[in-house]
């Protein structure tokens, strides 16, 4: 290290040197001499792939081996500018601004998570995650629910959604719009057993939530003509509605 060290100081762009420098340093757990010439490094090249690559290895040390989270942040910030569209850096930092609760930051990165995938799983993930930034650390559960909703419509069905919407509806006492994704999932059932067990469901939430069994009958009247046959199922839903109207 020391003979590398000494011919660095004479050539200080001997990149060869520097690159076995840095085999030594991290072998050593040498960090900050690591994070340092991988700095001077990525200052070398005139490869932007590279140079990439070199701010993503000094953020990892900066963030996991030394606890410098904003210098870290500051290299991710640097990826995107080379290409702001870079998923590595973006999700290293929306786990750096976590850890530092900055809220707006973790909120615009997740925006751009949202734009950029294609796969409707990933975005509704993405909205789940905005969401629950608004309802836990906000203060502002209407942007929650905002956010919920386009997620569960970009994959119908989704259970996270669903259950946070839940939880929302609870603590805000906003159940209409909760039963309308209710009703919305009903239509969408894979088997008739999945259906009729979405329908109790939502009929006993407009029973209990909404205090409107009427409105329970009209739906189980309306999407009991989807599945004909399951006359029995249909009375007992039917006996429910009854008991509390």
């Amino acid at each position: 290290t020391d003979l590398l060290g000494r011919l660095v100081a004479v050539d200080p762009f001997n990149r060869s040197a520097l690159e076995r420098l840095s085999e030594l340093f991290e072998k050593n757990a040498q960090w900050r001499e690591l994070e340092q010439t991988l700095d001077r490094r990525a200052g070398l090249t005139e490869s932007e792939q590279e140079r990439r690559d070199l701010w993503t290895r000094r953020g990892m040390v900066l963030e996991e081996r030394l606890g410098e989270l904003k210098t870290a942040a500051k290299c991710y910030q640097d990826i995107l500018q080379l290409n702001p569209d870079d998923r590595l850096a973006l999700h290293a930092l929306k786990r750096i601004y976590t850890a530092l609760a900055s809220w707006s930051d973790v909120l615009q990165v997740l925006d751009k998570l949202v734009q950029l995938d294609a796969d409707p799983v990933l975005r509704s993930v993405a909205l789940r995650e905005a969401a629950e930034v608004y309802e836990c650390h906000l203060g502002q559960p209407e942007r929650a629910i905002n956010l919920l909703r386009r997620a569960h419509g970009m994959v119908p069905g989704d259970r996270g959604a669903v259950e946070a919407l839940e939880r929302l509806a609870e603590s805000t006492g906003e159940w209409s719009g909760y039963v309308d994704i209710l009703i919305h999932d009903i239509d969408r059932s894979k088997t008739s057993e999945q259906q009729f067990e979405r329908l109790e469901y939502c009929a006993d939430v407009i029973i209990k939530r909404l205090e409107d069994p009427l409105r329970a009958y009209q739906l189980l009247h309306e999407k009991f003509a989807l599945a004909p046959t399951e006359g029995q199922l249909f009375r007992a839903l039917l006996e429910i509605c009854l008991e509390n109207g």
